[in-house]
């Protein structure tokens, strides 16, 4: 028979008592191959512990320092000294969701969407004495709506070639506009190419301010305009931060700086100027019923405030506002006031980050900027609030040439009515309201919903009785 094949491997370990080679039988010679065979049992027993806790003691601990440094890196990260230097800022109480504000009986209801596959994201819009709609789409488009007919494009910010879904730097993005008192040309300020003026109803486009101009010696250059409302020759224009590019929303946002702006521009002369500074993203403009005031909304501080326009000086904040206030819109209803959208409706979680650094830093430099959008609520919300009262309209000759010239004591800013659409069941992501004959508008930046509205006559916006 063959030789039986080797094992391969360690040896089989001799047994104690077990003879390690052919003996002579001599009592002597197997005690000690005994001995050799136990004490190199131990020796191998012993390395064979040694190498076991070695194994095991070295992965938990490779695990805590990878996790820890991890850890030290990232706080090292969002720590380090940048551009990015949030404030705190305190909203103020929590919101009291009832009377006005009760979301139970003051919701939106039976929708009507305006052309849903062909109008994509308008921030705002204006309507002429002939009841025919003026808004731009994020594609750079500027559109002309009446009752009768088809949305029809008019004019391109940028490129004219750009159709949805192309968008960007060469096809602008309009944001707000205003008309002029003879309704003969449309100011449009838009995020990439500033101030525009559109000649009626050819749609011809010359460029009045640019991003990146000078305003004046010694101030910032522009960076985005906004808002913008004509009063008289002179448009007023909402910058909402200085500090960042025009793409710096999301920062201005977290960064809750005052360094925002109103510019005032002359049709006439084509001069532009700072009419008021030292405001927290300035984004809605309108102006009281008496005409002495421009209201102005912060986004940031969740608060209106009235500028006297005589003297930009600041002369009443109203506040907080129950989420993050928008465009504002007067309302042309017989108690007059301002309609006001709410970009972002205060929770425990908005209040939270408004009021801790840290947290906005962590978020910031942590998350990209499209998981930061997702943080915006799906609630939408609209209030109605008053605007001056007969007792501000007193004599104020005594106090020209203070810096607070209006000394009245209302001015408005109550909120009498609001709008709500739960977590945008029926519209969602409301940049603007506003109320023309018996509809309430709404524009969105949801495709779904971009341009929609509700009868008001028929109680398609519920209230308790007797209201």
């Amino acid at each position: 028979m063959p030789k039986s094949q080797k094992k391969k491997g360690r040896s089989r370990r001799p047994a104690a008592g077990e003879a390690t080679g052919a003996g002579d039988g001599s009592t002597q010679s197997r005690d000690e191959d005994q001995a050799k065979a136990a004490f190199l049992g131990q020796v191998l027993d012993e390395t064979d512990r040694r190498l076991a806790e070695r194994s095991t003691g070295f992965r938990a601990p490779s695990k805590v320092y990878l996790y820890a440094g991890v850890c030290a890196l990232l706080v090292a990260y969002v720590l380090q000294p940048g551009d990015f230097k949030p404030n705190s800022i305190r909203l103020g109480s929590p919101v009291d969701w009832s009377g006005s504000l009760d979301p139970a009986t003051h919701q939106i209801s039976n929708v009507e969407r305006i052309h849903p596959k062909l109008l994509h994201s308008p921030d705002q819009f204006v309507i002429t004495s002939e009841d025919v709609m003026y808004f731009g789409t994020i594609e750079g488009a500027i559109w002309k709506w009446t009752q009768s007919q088809q949305p029809v494009v008019i004019a391109h910010i940028g490129n004219e070639s750009c159709v949805y879904p192309t968008q960007g730097t060469q096809c602008g993005r309009p944001l707000i506009m205003t008309i002029s008192e003879d309704e003969q040309t449309l100011y449009v300020t838009d995020v990439h190419y500033g101030l525009s003026a559109i000649s009626l109803p050819a749609g011809h486009v010359t460029r009045l301010l640019s991003v990146g101009q000078l305003v004046q010696e010694g101030e910032p250059r522009i960076t985005l305009l906004k808002g913008v409302y004509r009063v008289g020759d002179h448009l007023y224009l909402g910058e909402p931060w200085t500090e960042w590019d025009c793409d710096g929303n999301i920062a201005a946002s977290f960064s809750a700086h005052d360094d925002g702006r109103i510019l005032q521009y002359n049709t006439k002369t084509d001069k532009v100027r700072v009419f008021a500074k030292g405001l927290y993203f300035p984004s809605g403009l309108s102006q009281t019923r008496d005409g002495r005031y421009l209201i102005v909304t912060e986004l940031t501080r969740a608060r209106l405030v009235w500028l006297n326009l005589a003297t930009g000086k600041v002369v009443k904040t109203s506040g907080p506002m129950p989420g993050l206030p928008d465009v504002i819109t007067a309302h042309p209803g017989h108690g007059g006031g301002h309609l006001v959208s709410i970009e972002v409706v205060r929770n425990a979680m908005v209040d939270y980050m408004a009021e801790n650094k840290w947290f906005k830093r962590v978020l910031y430099k942590l998350l990209p900027k499209s998981v930061l959008l997702r943080f915006q609520d799906d609630y939408n919300l609209c209030v109605h609030i008053t605007d001056t009262s007969t007792a501000a309209h007193q004599d104020e000759s005594s106090n020209q040439g203070d810096d607070v010239i209006d000394e009245s004591p209302d001015l408005g800013g109550d909120i009498v009515d609001s709008w709500h659409a739960s977590r945008g069941r029926v519209v969602s992501a409301v940049l603007q309201c506003r109320v023309h004959g018996d509809y309430m508008y709404f524009t969105s930046r949801k495709p779904d919903s971009a341009l929609s509205r509700v009868k008001l006559r028929h109680s398609h916006v519920k209230r308790k009785p007797g209201k």
